[in-house]
This record gives C-alpha cells, sequence and structure tokens, in this order.
C-alpha cells in the first residue's frame, strides 16, 4: 500500500502550498477537505514563501553567471601567469636572469617549478606576487620580462580580481536569501502537515484508494513501497534540493 511522503526539499514545499491553494480557490468553501483556519494561514503564508524563492532563484542564478565568469578569468590569469614563469625560467638558463631573481618574487631561489596551483587563494597571492617582483626587480636596475611582459600580465589578473570580488558579492547575496528561506521551512512544513493531515481526516472514511485519489487533488503525495506497482500510474521523480538545502 502506498504511503504519504511529505516534502523533503523546498520545491516540493513550493508545489505542496500551490497544489493546496489551487485546489482551495477551485473548490467551493462548505467543501474544502481543510479548515477555514488553516485556509487563512495558506493565504496569508504562500506569498511570502514564493517571495522568498523568488529571490533566492534570482540570486543563485546570477551566483551561477559570476562563478562562470570568474572560472574564465581565472584560467586566463593563470595562463598569463604561467607563461610569465616558464619564460622567466628559461631566460634564468640562458642567463638573462640569475637564479637569485626568483626572490624578487618571493619564489624558491633554486626551483623552476610553477609555485602555485589553479585555486582562487594562490592565483590572488601569486599575481600580486608576480606584479611587486617585477617592479622591484626592474627597479634595482634588472631588464624587463618579455613575452609576456608583466604589462601582459597585469590586465588578466585584474580581470579576474574583479571577477572574484563580483563572485564573492553574489555569494553573499545568495547565502542571505537562503537564510531568508530557511527561516520559513519550519512554518511551511506545520502548514503543509497540517493540510494534509485535515485532508486525509475528511477521507478517512472513503477507502484507502479513493481516499489517497482526493486527497491527491489537494497535493498529497504517497509514494509506493519498493516491489509495488505505482498507484495511478503515479512514479514521483526525485526532486534535487537547491544547493543549501537539506536533501
Amino acid at each position: 500500500m502506498p504511503s504519504r511522503r511529505l516534502p523533503r526539499t523546498d520545491d516540493e514545499r513550493n508545489e505542496a502550498l500551490k497544489n493546496a491553494k489551487e485546489k482551495a480557490d477551485s473548490t467551493d468553501p462548505a467543501e474544502l477537505a481543510f479548515g477555514a483556519d488553516t485556509l487563512v494561514r495558506l493565504n496569508a503564508f504562500l506569498p511570502d514563501w514564493e517571495k522568498e524563492m523568488g529571490e533566492r532563484g534570482e540570486a543563485l542564478g546570477k551566483q551561477s553567471t559570476a562563478s562562470e565568469e570568474e572560472d574564465e578569468a581565472m584560467a586566463e590569469a593563470h595562463k598569463y601567469m604561467s607563461h610569465f614563469w616558464q619564460v622567466f625560467n628559461l631566460a634564468i638558463e640562458r642567463d638573462v636572469y640569475e637564479a637569485g631573481d626568483r626572490g624578487y618574487y618571493q619564489a624558491p631561489v633554486n626551483n623552476s617549478e610553477i609555485p602555485w596551483t589553479l585555486n582562487e587563494s594562490q592565483i590572488l597571492l601569486w599575481g600580486q606576487r608576480l606584479i611587486d617582483g617585477e617592479a622591484a626587480r626592474i627597479a634595482a636596475g634588472g631588464a624587463a620580462m618579455v613575452n609576456p611582459s608583466i604589462d601582459d600580465v597585469i590586465p588578466k589578473y585584474n580581470t579576474y580580481v574583479t571577477a572574484h570580488n563580483a563572485q564573492s558579492g553574489l555569494k553573499d547575496e545568495f547565502d542571505k536569501e537562503q537564510e531568508d528561506v530557511e527561516a520559513l521551512r519550519p512554518d511551511a512544513d506545520d502548514l503543509i502537515l497540517d493540510i494534509w493531515d485535515e485532508v486525509e481526516f475528511t477521507f478517512r472514511k472513503d477507502d484507502p484508494p479513493s481516499k489517497r485519489r482526493k486527497a491527491r487533488e489537494y497535493g498529497v503525495v504517497y509514494v509506493s513501497r519498493p516491489g509495488e506497482e505505482p498507484e495511478n500510474g503515479e512514479d514521483p521523480i526525485p526532486v534535487e534540493p537547491t544547493p543549501g538545502e537539506p536533501a
């Protein structure tokens, strides 16, 4: 026999609330399967819930776009920084520069390996070290690096810094919107539970298949146990949670 399954994700909560509201809007109040007080709560709560869900979705979309832009900018900055370091090391092999000149960039003087990895903290740290170190080395009388020069690296680094800061700010905005939704979850769960309990109580004297059929019209979800055939052809598809919400 199928069993009732309460919402597990915010999308499922949203669907449960909207289904109950749509059923209430299309049903004579005298025939509604849940109480008038519960309907008042639903009418008052749903607009706030939909507003916060919408704002979180918008914030997530902006953050996702910013993350893609940050990743692209990071790859470009990494490429130019890597080329700068590789060419600099080749110049050391040709005795154009001294191995000790690596110290200007705060890198090990006897190690030609690229001293950073492809992550945001390392790109930010070593990008600035390359810029400051090249300026210091030139000021001390050293020949400027070419192909790429530091002037080729700086725009790529600055573009990444700008993209990184933008993404970080949008992530903070998404986190705030996520917290707003989280604050409403207990009320959403309590309201859905009350609606579903009242609906099932109203139809409690019907035979089980009829009760479930009527309850589904109010958004109540039933799932078949392992090995059972889905009732009425229904086979609920799991909903992936939005990042940050409980699974």
